[in-house]
């Protein structure tokens, strides 16, 4: 309210005035002004936060979500990444989990040893640590797994259950007449003492497959239609290999796929390809290979044959490659 108002309301004259008065239209005035100026800075003040809330509210909607990347790298050419994303709100992941995950493909991995005389045989760990042999033999023939402890026991099982137990070396007597899929357990009952250089030598479990067909290379019989000379192709050269097939069921058919054979010694390039039009029949044959390649030094080399099992037999030629 101005002075001019107040004077008038109350009935004082209009020139009235004492000497404690003020200036009321003055601090009127002021006032007034100061609240002006007050209400300008607030909404200049606003101005200001109001980017400031919309940068909040973008910065609120990008972390309530996030993404976890995991990356796996593993040898032998395997390298893949995968992306997984998960919202914050639904799932809270943790760090058990990456635990559970990584010991899910650790379970998988396996550690594979090839036979140097015997290209189907393998080694692997079970998930229970047990060391497992993967083997494939001839019907009628043995395990063959060197010299055994008399400790040692075992149990062969096929599907019936144990069908023959022992100790020692009689497991390399056992001969497996019947074509099928069998179990061997060994146990070499070691007692392990700390710090003791004491292990196991043989495996504590062999699956065996034993096949139908039974192929032997007669190495005394093989020949060569010229002399290997060091330095010179053997393009020209061919080697015949009398084998005998056998089968258990006369019903099968004969599956044989490995038509190259290998060298080794020093200093030899020399392969073996079987003939193209050779088919396996039961009973004693004469295959065919034709040579290729040549050797740098006057060696003694060996001739790798495969059999129909996947079974290396090797061939050593009595005599070195000739100057």
């Amino acid at each position: 309210m101005l002075r001019s108002e107040w004077v008038k309301r109350n009935n004082f004259p209009s020139n009235f005035t004492t000497s404690g008065s003020c200036n009321c239209d003055s601090i009127f005035g002021q006032a007034s002004t100061s609240c002006l100026k007050r209400s300008q800075r607030i909404n200049a003040f606003a101005k200001m936060l109001l980017p400031l809330e919309k940068i909040a509210r973008q910065i609120l909607q990008k972390v309530s979500f996030y993404q976890l990347t995991i990356d796996f790298t593993m040898e032998n050419n395997l390298s893949q990444r995968q992306n997984v994303n998960h919202s914050a709100e639904k799932f809270n992941f943790h760090p058990f989990l990456v635990f559970i995950t990584l010991l899910w493909i650790t379970s998988f991995q396996t550690v594979a040893a090839q036979g140097a005389a015997q290209g189907s045989n393998g080694i692997r760990f079970s998930r229970t640590a047990a060391i497992v042999m993967d083997k494939t033999i001839s019907y009628g023939s043995t395990l063959d797994m060197g010299m055994l402890k008399p400790e040692t026991t075992w149990e062969i099982e096929d599907q019936s259950g144990v069908i023959a137990s022992g100790s020692g070396n009689e497991l390399n007597e056992y001969v497996f007449g019947i074509p099928g899929d069998y179990q061997v357990n060994i146990h070499e009952n070691i007692v392990i003492e700390p710090g003791s250089c004491s292990h196991n030598t043989c495996p504590d479990m062999i699956t065996l497959h034993v096949s139908n067909v039974r192929m032997t290379f007669h190495h005394s019989e093989i020949t060569f239609s010229d002399s290997l000379r060091v330095g010179v192709g053997a393009e020209d050269i061919t080697m015949l290999v009398p084998v005998t097939i056998e089968r258990y069921n006369k019903y099968l058919p004969i599956e044989y796929n490995a038509t190259e054979v290998r060298t080794a010694g020093v200093g030899t390039e020399i392969v073996a390809e079987l003939d193209s039009q050779t088919q396996l029949r039961e009973g004693k044959q004469v295959l065919t290979y034709q040579l290729a390649g040549k050797a740098s030094k006057p060696a003694y080399i060996m001739f790798d044959f495969i059999d129909t099992n996947g079974m290396v037999q090797s061939y050593a030629m009595p005599f070195p490659i000739a100057q």
